[in-house]
């Protein structure tokens, strides 16, 4: 898998097929086509094949671009299709530039997730090459040098909260307490600790900055002996034996590198109340009271070791969220909330039985019309998010004009473009039966069942006689139940 030299021909038709291109004990290993180069003026002499060592930059000879590395460079050239910049070193007139070519990845490859073991290689045990397409669509397990552990390591995670040398990690390690344990360094100074690794510049006990770098340094090391400052695997000798200290709320350790930074959060007694939390804010815009329901429902949590259909299943039937029954700080009815866009989409790709019937999921040029419309106008409607080094999540409960419109500008594109796909060739008692019962989510037991039934049948027989088309009052009766609480809202 490395490439201390790599060859790129001119001409499309020279380079070898992938299979040999990409097999070390292929002489072709190596070699691929470059798209930029045939356009290069007669003074760059082109040849046919340009040899590039990768392990060295020297004057007239061709050279990556932009400081890419061989590996990244391979891995854009076959997986993404884009053919990365090439140059000869000392003349600005032959660089290549960047172009798209086709990918080996295709938009199918993201549409069929699976659960996949990921490990480092054991002694003498070769990882798994990248650029092995068709072995990793398949594979359950992945062999990789670089430590993957936990949501602190996805590629997500760490796209989401990019470090540098300034920040040396900081910004990890907090944000990974903030999902992991639901809080963050609060700048109180803790007595009877006096790590050597706080940094110089924060070193200063009476410095405003002491209270929240005397712990947060030292954790940092955890990463910084797995992770290189842009997360690559750690080779640096002065960083991989970095010994972290974790002190906080109560707890404290030391360890070495992810691996064991991933077992003490897993043990802090803060992390099965941090993913309730997390949980009761998708259902009530809000944290979950503090006391003994919430403490029985952490407790099984825990006790499933910590199976997360378990956490869903105790909290949602809790009178947390269900409002069931009375619970010291509870207000039964106050968690009733808007449905944010990801909580809409869902219900009505599941209600209307149109998969993923807002395109969120779905390449705009694999989208259908009706998907791309209705993705277009549920743009606008307020969805979960979350802030830099802030705990609480960012949850909109409250309508407001704008989001109100955009809900319902995203049921009549639904309602337009979709009816016929939704209800097929039913009749107006089935359609509007079906409106109650599965859009609106009102089963036959459900006390409003018939009242809405009534609402919806009226509706249809008003417009008729207003003289619209039984196509179009349908649809008009579609908008208004999907406007209606159970569907724009949560809680209801």
């Amino acid at each position: 898998g490395d490439f201390d030299t790599i060859r790129l021909v001119r001409d499309q038709a020279s380079a070898p097929p992938l299979a040999q291109a990409m097999d070390p004990n292929n002489a072709n290993f190596g070699k691929f086509w470059h798209a930029g180069l045939a356009g290069l003026p007669a003074g760059c002499n082109v040849a046919a094949t340009q040899t590039i060592d990768t392990t060295q930059n020297v004057d007239g000879q061709w050279r990556l671009a932009n400081g890419v590395t061989p590996s990244f460079f391979v891995f854009s050239q076959l997986l993404l299709g884009r053919h990365q910049s090439v140059l000869r070193q000392g003349s600005t007139d032959c660089t290549t530039g960047a172009s798209n070519k086709t990918p080996l990845i295709a938009r199918d490859d993201y549409t069929d997730w699976r659960m996949v073991k990921i490990r480092q290689p054991a002694d003498g045990e070769t990882p798994t090459i990248f650029y092995e397409i068709p072995k990793l669509r398949t594979l359950d397990e992945m062999v990789l040098h670089t430590p993957r552990l936990g949501f602190m390591t996805t590629p997500g995670f760490f796209s989401t909260w990019m470090n540098n040398e300034d920040n040396a990690a900081r910004v990890t390690i907090n944000q990974t307490l903030i999902v992991a344990l639901g809080k963050s360094f609060e700048g109180v100074a803790v007595t009877d600790f006096s790590p050597p690794s706080i940094d110089a510049e924060h070193a200063d006990p009476e410095s405003e900055c002491y209270g929240c770098h005397q712990t947060l340094d030292p954790m940092r090391d955890y990463f910084r002996a797995s992770y290189t400052n842009f997360y690559g695997q750690q080779l640096d000798p002065d960083r991989v034996d970095l010994q972290a200290d974790f002190v906080f709320r109560g707890v404290e350790a030391q360890g070495n590198g992810v691996g064991d930074l991933a077992n003490t959060l897993a043990s802090h007694p803060d992390f099965p109340y941090a993913w309730a939390h997390k949980l009761c804010y998708y259902a009530n815009s809000a944290p979950c009271v503090e006391g003994a329901e919430l403490d029985r429902v952490v407790a099984a949590f825990r006790d499933s070791g910590f199976n997360f259909n378990t956490l869903v299943t105790e909290l949602f039937a809790s009178p947390l969220v269900s409002g069931s029954a009375c619970v010291a700080g509870v207000d039964s009815g106050t968690t009733a909330t808007i449905a944010r866009r990801s909580t809409f989409c869902n219900q009505m790709s599941q209600r209307t039985g149109v998969e993923d019937i807002c395109g969120i999921r779905t390449h705009f040029r694999d989208a259908t019309t009706l998907q791309n419309k209705v993705r277009d106008a549920v743009a606008s409607v307020p969805d979960d998010t979350f802030s830099r080094a802030v705990v609480e999540p960012v949850v909109i409960a409250e309508t407001s004009m704008f989001s109100r419109a955009n809900l319902e500008a995203a049921c009549v594109q639904a309602a337009t473009n979709g009816f016929a796909a939704i209800y097929g060739e039913a009749t107006s008692e089935e359609a509007t039966l079906s409106m109650v019962t599965d859009l609106m989510g009102l089963s036959a037991s459900d006390p409003r069942h018939a009242e809405a039934l009534t609402i919806l049948r009226d509706h249809v027989a008003e417009a008729i006689e207003e003289g619209k088309t039984e196509p179009q009052a349908l649809q008009s009766a579609f908008v208004l139940a999907c406007m209606s609480p159970s569907v724009a809202g949560v809680g209801f």
